[in-house]
Order: structure tokens, then sequence, then C-alpha cells
């Protein structure tokens, strides 16, 4: 869903309509979205590292995500998100 939410915010940037204010609000939106995602991975890997550092029966941290149906581990989603990140602070003015 979120995956969705994001194309679908990016769509609409994309297109340029709406007003102002409008698209100053969905680039708000955007970036507070992606940065909750990588939020939300790093904790969800560490939910996994510390499994897999507590558990004898759970030694990977890739296979706790897996268990548990997490994919915060995929390396080329996480780095996107970042870029993503990084890209709109740069576009913002925020760096």
């Amino acid at each position: 869903m979120t995956s969705n939410t994001l194309a679908m915010i990016q769509a609409y940037l994309d297109g340029g309509s709406g007003s102002t204010m409008e698209q100053i609000i969905m680039k708000q939106a955007y970036g507070d979205i992606v940065r909750l995602i990588a939020e939300r991975d790093e904790a969800r890997r560490e939910v996994c590292r510390n499994e897999a550092n507590h558990l004898p029966t759970m030694a990977d941290p890739h296979r706790e995500a897996a268990r548990r149906g997490w994919d915060c581990f995929k390396k080329e989603e996480r780095n996107a998100a970042l870029d993503r990140i990084a890209q709109f602070d740069q576009e913002n003015g925020l760096l």
C-alpha cells in the first residue's frame, strides 16, 4: 500500500496539477512518508538483529525478517528510499 501511495503522490507531482499550496502539501507528505518508511525499516532491522542475537534457533536476521513477512533488508529499496529523502531535502532547501 505504501509504494502505491508514493506512486500516486509522485504522479500527482509530476503532472503539475493543483494549486501551489496543494503541491507544497503533497511534497511534504511525500517526504514524510519516505522518512517514515526508512525509520520503520531501520526499526524492523533492529528487531531482527536482536532476535538473531538472543535466540539460538534464529541466528540470521534475514531469516527472521522473512519469517515475519518483512522486506526491511532489501538493499535496493532502502537505498532508493534514502536517495528519495536526499533528493526531496535538496529540492526543498532542507540540506
